[in-house]
Parts: C-alpha cells; structure tokens; sequence
C-alpha cells in the first residue's frame, strides 16, 4: 500500500529539522523509515503492554518531544480522538533494537488527517477544528499528561509544499520543539 501523504509529511518535517543538530526523527515504513514505533503502558515492554505505533517521532536529548500520526482513510472522530488519547494514556516507547525514548513532559502531538476524500461542502475541517480544542483542553487540564499540545491539520499531497499554509503550520510546530 502506497502512504505518500505520510511521506510527504516526514518529508517535510526532516526538512525542516535538518538544521537542528539537537533534533533527529525516526519514521516508520509508511513514511520512508525503517521502524515500527511502538508505545508502552509500562517500561515492561510486551505484547501485553504494547498499546500503539506512531508514524514518527522527533527526539531532542533522548526524549521523545514531537509524535505524529497521519491518517489517509479513516478520519473519524473515534480514529481522531483515539490515536491522541492512546499515545496520552503511554509510557514509555521501546524500538525493536532496544533503543527506548523518555517521554517528554512537554511534548506535542501532531495528527494530519487526509483531505483527499472530503466533499467540497464538508463540515470535517469545523469539526477537526473542534476536536482540536477540545483534546487541547482536556490535556491542558490534565496534570498528568506528558503530551501538553495538540495539533490536527488536514491536507493532501499538495497542501504540504514549500511555502504552503500547511508547510508553515510544521515549520512553527517544529520551531516550538
């Protein structure tokens, strides 16, 4: 299966991290990396702990500081708000090498939904708008949460090159890590 939205996003973000000697991304297949990524309830990192891979991750100082989670078919709320709430709700993340991530307490989560599919009339975006404030609002308020920004953009192929709207959406999400 061809995931060229993914990577056009890790793309972008490596891109846009290049500069930084302080920041490293590691992807997994669908976005042109070589792991999968996977999250932990627990540093008992097992099938039975295991909750959820990512798409990518950026890494400052051995800490995981930026997750993202790119979605090119199922859009759902449920999907939506399922993704942000199970990498909250993680531990610890462990790659298959035994090289693991401290969990930032300041991390962000970026999710970028398909537009590829939405109908020209569609109130996706107002709801994506929506879900966006009030996951924010619920890690904000959660002192518990080691994921303490959230970030939905949708966007197709197009609506991440250099110069576009979305492309400075990353670059000021990357500037903040």
């Amino acid at each position: 299966m061809s995931h060229l939205l993914h990577k056009k996003v890790a793309d972008c973000i490596e891109s846009l991290i290049s500069q930084n000697p302080h920041l490293s991304i590691i992807k997994d297949p669908a976005c042109g990396g070589s792991n999968n990524i996977p999250f932990f309830l627990s540093e008992e990192a097992h099938n039975d702990t295991e909750i959820t891979n990512v798409d990518f991750i950026v890494v400052k100082a051995g800490k995981i500081r930026l997750v993202c989670e790119i979605e090119e078919s199922d859009i759902t709320p449920i999907r939506t708000f399922g993704k942000v709430f199970t990498v909250v709700g993680a531990e610890f993340c462990k790659l298959k090498d035994g090289t693991n991530y401290a969990l930032d307490p300041g991390a962000i989560f970026l999710q970028v939904l398909s537009s590829a599919k939405l109908k020209p009339m569609t109130k996706k975006r107002d709801q994506g708008d929506n879900i966006k404030e009030a996951v924010n609002k619920i890690i904000q308020s959660n002192k518990n949460s080691w994921i303490k920004k959230y970030h939905l953009i949708y966007g197709d192929l197009n609506d991440f090159n250099l110069g576009s709207e979305n492309y400075i959406q990353l670059q000021n999400i990357v500037n903040k890590l």
